[in-house]
């Protein structure tokens, strides 16, 4: 079985969805809210072997119940009972090499049923056939004809499936032979048990029941005595699975997970259609992963498929060839794959896997380096102090573009539709190979993304030791120092320092103290010519180049904030921009902020 197209109207979140595929593991990631769940569940409503639904009105796109609920899925690699002329024959379709769904199974296409299920305002849902052909003549779809698509969503019902209860997953693996005899006779001998022996505490309260009994009037109890309900014979939910003396259902939850979903997986034949939620729920990393080549397994070497949803990083790390992206943008849903959306020369694979995180956003900031990310982590968390939402809401992620791979990243990130802004130096004359740097900005920006630079001939060091005031410099120094790794921290950061200003003032410059203001005093330079000279030493020295320290600059920098907004309105403005990105959901007309 191949689900190969899928067509979604007005269910839940998703007012309209159109989607072809044909891989057999489909690993579906993308925003919170996105519609992740809601594809699973369109899936196994329409292919499931279930009659009984507890639809509501929330199920309809926006509670609009005057639109239907129509989900149309077309599927091949079919069995042979469902392609026989008295079951379903008529109503075969084709699926061509290219994706497209035709009316008819011509010879270059793929046999095919679509199967629609419909459910109105009466809340009454209908499985039919489709075709266009046919489309004025209606094929119900029983329930015993729907099971042969073999449709399986592996639930969360944890302890039901570690039971040899009604419905549950051991259940169909072993069969249930036995269990009534056994639970009956465990329960008659445990009535005699209670009956014989009771405490002595529950027979004197047994007594004195019976007494408030006759004393009212409603009869007289005349051997009261407590005892187990018979009403509890045959209730199967009572046997459990159990590692010597002890149930499994009192392992850790990714455990019972674990456990729960080997069953259900057992249960269901090789070529069934898998459906899980969320797969990385209650999981180490390394069950996970375990899990995860398990069901890549499953999918490649049957006839079956698996479709997963995921919030983890680790698994779109680990499965970006299988990788499809939702979005959903008032109601229009859309997943794409992420070997035929980007459509450059840039291999997506190393940039999934370099910032797995990113494609888990709704929208995402390119930097350059680590500085500029953690940096943007501490202005975020200042932000947020006073921002309408929180940027967690808004979903925006900071991520590390690699250096000289940044603006490729970008470009990138924004062939997968995801709105991206990039954040990179202006420091272009010490740039080797500048000219291809320009032209790969040049590309991302044509790309849409929105390119926010620092002002011309600036690193992100350079920027920062340009724009902060004289304490805040001091500062800069304070904390330069407690990250260079030497015997004697002071002088290396001075020498660095004064190597840079010997460009300038020339040879037999030395520097004493980590006040900048006692510099310029001393070798009679100007506080410019300092600042510079301290940020290209920050920057060749690489003082700040990861981003825990990055976060520590940018903390700093918030310290700050209200001094600059008054003597550097062009920084400030930068940084305004970048908030903008960050925390509104805009289409922004302009794709470059540089003043």
């Amino acid at each position: 079985m191949l689900v190969q197209a899928l067509s979604i109207r007005n269910f839940r979140g998703v007012k309209t969805l159109d989607w072809t595929l044909s891989s057999r593991l489909v690993c579906v990631a993308g925003p919170g809210d996105s519609g992740k769940t809601t594809v699973l569940d369109a899936i196994a409503l329409a292919l499931s072997s279930r009659w009984s639904l507890s639809l509501t009105d929330a199920d309809f796109y926006q509670c609009n119940v005057t639109d239907p609920i129509t989900i149309d899925v077309t599927v091949t690699d079919l069995p042979a009972e469902l392609e026989k002329e008295d079951a379903c024959g008529h109503w075969l379709r084709g699926v061509l090499p290219d994706g497209t769904v035709v009316d008819e199974p011509e010879p270059e296409a793929q046999r095919a049923l679509t199967v629609r299920f419909r459910v109105d305002e009466s809340l009454e849902p209908t499985w039919t056939l489709f075709k266009d052909a046919l489309s004025t003549q209606e094929h119900r779809l029983s329930a015993n004809r729907r099971a042969a698509f073999g449709c399986f969503q592996l639930d969360d019902s944890t302890q039901l499936h570690l039971r040899w209860a009604h419905g549950s997953a051991l259940s169909h693996l072993t069969g249930t032979a036995g269990v009534a005899d056994v639970i009956t006779s465990a329960h008659r001998l445990a009535r005699q048990v209670v009956y014989e022996k009771p405490p002595a505490g529950l027979l004197d309260a047994s007594v004195r029941a019976g007494d408030v009994v006759r004393a009212i009037g409603a009869t007289e109890v005349k051997n009261p005595r407590p005892g187990l309900d018979p009403n509890m014979v045959g209730r199967s939910n009572w046997l459990v699975l159990h590692d010597g003396p002890i149930p499994v259902t009192r392992l850790g939850l990714g455990s019972q997970r674990l456990a729960s979903l080997a069953f259900q997986l057992e249960a269901a034949a090789s070529e069934s259609i898998v459906l899980v939620d969320e797969i990385e729920r209650g999981l180490e990393p390394h069950r996970l992963m375990h899990l995860l080549a398990q069901l890549r397994d499953r999918a490649c070497s049957g006839h079956g498929q698996v479709f997963l949803t995921t919030h983890s990083p680790l698994v779109v790390e680990a499965a970006p060839k299988s990788l499809f992206i939702m979005r959903c943008r008032h109601g229009t849903a859309t997943i794409a794959s992420v070997p035929s959306t980007v459509t450059n020369a840039v291999d997506p694979v190393p940039v999934i896997r370099s910032g797995p995180s990113s494609i888990l956003a709704r929208r995402v900031v390119v930097c350059e380096g680590k500085t500029e990310v953690g940096l943007c982590r501490s202005l975020a968390r200042h932000w947020d102090s006073d921002a309408m939402v929180p940027r967690a809401v808004v979903g925006t992620v900071f991520r590390h573009g690699g250096g000289s791979r940044a603006p490729l990243y970008a470009d990138v990130l924004a062939g997968l539709g995801y709105p991206t802004a990039l954040l990179i130096d202006d420091d272009l004359a010490q740039n080797k190979n500048k000219d291809a740097w320009t032209k790969n900005v040049e590309k991302a920006r044509a790309a849409g993304v929105q390119v926010i630079r620092w002002e011309a001939g600036y690193s992100v060091e350079e920027q920062i030791t340009a724009i902060l005031p004289a304490t805040g410099l001091q500062a800069f120094v304070a904390l330069a120092k407690t990250f260079i790794e030497a015997e004697d921290p002071q002088r290396s950061l001075l020498d660095s320092v004064a190597s840079q200003l010997v460009e300038h003032l020339g040879s037999g410059v030395v520097l004493s103290g980590l006040d900048p203001n006692d510099w310029c005093s001393v070798l009679g330079c100007s506080m410019d010519e300092v600042r510079r000279a301290l940020g290209r030493a920050a920057k060749k020295r690489g003082w700040f180049k990861d981003e825990t320290r990055g976060e520590r600059l940018g903390a700093l920098l918030v310290r700050h904030l209200d001094a600059i907004q008054t003597s550097h309105p062009p920084f400030f403005a930068l940084l305004t921009t970048l908030k903008g990105f960050a925390y509104e959901l805009i289409d922004h007309t302009s794709t470059e902020a540089h003043p």
